[in-house]
């Protein structure tokens, strides 16, 4: 994902949660707002990428131990990128980032399997050019039928 897609891809989250739900999104802010908040949330998780992967790439020094770093640095991915796509449904609620990896967190293993599978689209030829979109309607959808009922009520 980039920065500069960012702010699109809360829009497309905003209205695909819009279709599911038939409710508005609590958060009304701006278009330049939301682009500003999701360049924020961009830098944030990008500070959080760049202390795990140094400690993970500490890791896969130590002898022995680095022979367990190729999974970790799987999960690791897998879990970035349900960030990553997790961020747009979440943010659309005013959800911080260390909310969204609390959240994330209580469902790992579905945050996890989700991550997993965008990680498979975006090692495909060709599928990795639809990824991106497809990432953020499943972490959208899996929003309202998984994590949203733990969140703030949304509007009618």
């Amino acid at each position: 994902d980039s920065i500069i897609a960012a702010p699109f891809n809360a829009l497309m989250s905003e209205k695909i949660e819009i279709e599911l739900t038939g409710k508005a999104v609590t958060s009304n802010v701006s278009f330049a707002r939301m682009a500003i908040d999701a360049i924020g949330s961009q830098l944030r998780k990008l500070v959080y990428i760049m202390f795990w992967a140094l400690g993970l790439f500490l890791v896969s020094l130590i002898p022995v131990v680095n022979l367990v770093a190729p999974v970790l640095w799987i999960v690791f991915g897998s879990w970035l990128l349900s960030l990553e796509y997790f961020d747009y449904p979440m943010g659309n609620h005013d959800l911080v980032f260390a909310e969204q990896k609390k959240r994330l967190g209580e469902r790992r293993g579905i945050a996890l399997g989700f991550g997993g599978v965008v990680m498979i689209m975006t090692s495909i030829p060709i599928v990795n050019f639809f990824a991106m979109p497809v990432a953020v309607a499943g972490a959208t959808l899996l929003w309202v039928e998984q994590f949203q009922s733990d969140s703030v009520p949304t509007e009618t």
